[in-house]
């Protein structure tokens, strides 16, 4: 429990008054001395949470598949820029250029990098070889594809029920809600809206493609959750910058922003559904092959971990799990629907 932190914002509270949501996630999350992300490697930040790239390396593999498949729409320019938005420690960036290795006029062209707004992962990342910037804006525009995994999730947003924001206050030396109960929650996220501007201005040709959590249509968004070592943390006031703060992304205010910004977009659809247009069945095929013949020729244990292999990449498509994840795709004016929302 991050005491230190808690006795800031409480001081701020004391001086300002209840705070938006917003300030207080960004708060727990990104203080540059107590926040979740601060001074932490990114290996023990992935400790906390499973996500698509780090379970198995057939998301990454699939989406190289359509990196490839956008270079070959926009007629194979070089060079060609896939963004790791949101890196972390970098496993969907390497996991791309890794898979991209097997075409190799794509792998010259190919030109990745990793944007990672944490001091300690944007150290950690340049420090792997891999071009990182702490800024999508700082960027010159390009032609390419942006992808974000999970980040919106962690954007800080406000909350409101019906017409009214819930806040955050102080009781003593407890940080509470105002009000302590309310009907619902919409979160609203004036920063998720900025980053969907900051793609509109620098992806000059190219797609964006959004993996995670949240709702649409008549959909209900789920309440706000914390997550430490794997485990729900249900009060997220408690104690600030020992878990990580997720809440549910609102897809059809990230489309109708993208819109806003002469965008076009396409769904969402389920994670599933688009790993499944990737060639997802086709590369579970392969490692079936792959395991039965490793069997036949008496490499047990080889075999058995293509076995589990196995087991890892059908989580990536469990409805109940990462294959219910949320997609949405943008792109710039012209460009039909990517083969993942196709």
């Amino acid at each position: 429990m991050s005491s230190r932190l808690r006795d800031k914002i409480i001081a701020r509270i004391r001086e300002r008054g209840p705070l938006p949501f917003d300030e207080f996630m960004e708060a727990a999350l990104y203080d540059s001395d107590d926040g979740f992300f601060a001074g932490v490697s990114p290996a023990r930040q992935e400790g906390h949470f499973v996500t698509s790239p780090h379970l198995s390396p057939v998301f990454t593999g699939l989406l190289a598949v359509q990196a490839r498949d956008a270079w070959h729409t926009m007629d194979r320019p070089d060079p060609f820029v896939v963004v790791d938005l949101g890196a972390g420690e970098g496993a969907l960036a390497r996991g791309i250029a890794t898979a991209a290795e097997s075409d190799e006029v794509f792998a010259r062209a190919l030109h990745v990098v990793a944007v990672e707004r944490g001091e300690t992962a944007a150290k950690y990342l340049a420090s792997s070889g891999l071009t990182v910037s702490t800024s999508l804006v700082d960027l010159e525009p390009f032609t390419g594809i942006v992808f974000a995994n999970e980040l919106f999730d962690n954007v800080p947003f406000r909350l409101f029920s019906d017409d009214r924001e819930i806040m955050v206050t102080e009781k003593g030396d407890r940080l509470i809600w105002q009000p302590r109960e309310w009907r619902s929650l919409r979160p609203v996220s004036n920063k998720a809206a900025e980053i969907i501007d900051q793609i509109g201005r620098t992806v000059a040709q190219g797609y964006a493609i959004i993996f995670d959590y949240g709702f649409a249509g008549a959909e209900e968004p789920e309440s706000v959750r914390g997550y430490r070592a794997h485990h729900l943390v249900e009060e997220v006031l408690e104690s600030p910058g020992s878990s990580d703060i997720t809440g549910p992304v609102d897809f059809d205010a990230l489309a109708a922003r993208a819109r806003e910004n002469g965008l076009q977009a396409w769904g969402p659809t389920s994670q599933r559904d688009a790993l499944m247009a990737l060639g997802y069945r086709a590369t579970l095929d392969h490692m079936r092959a792959d395991q039965q013949q490793r069997e036949q020729a008496g490499t047990w244990r080889t075999a058995i971990e293509v076995y589990g292999e196995r087991g890892q990449a059908a989580m990536l498509v469990d409805l109940a799990g990462l294959g219910g994840l949320k997609v949405l795709a943008l792109g710039t004016a012209g460009l039909p629907a990517p083969r993942a929302l196709s």
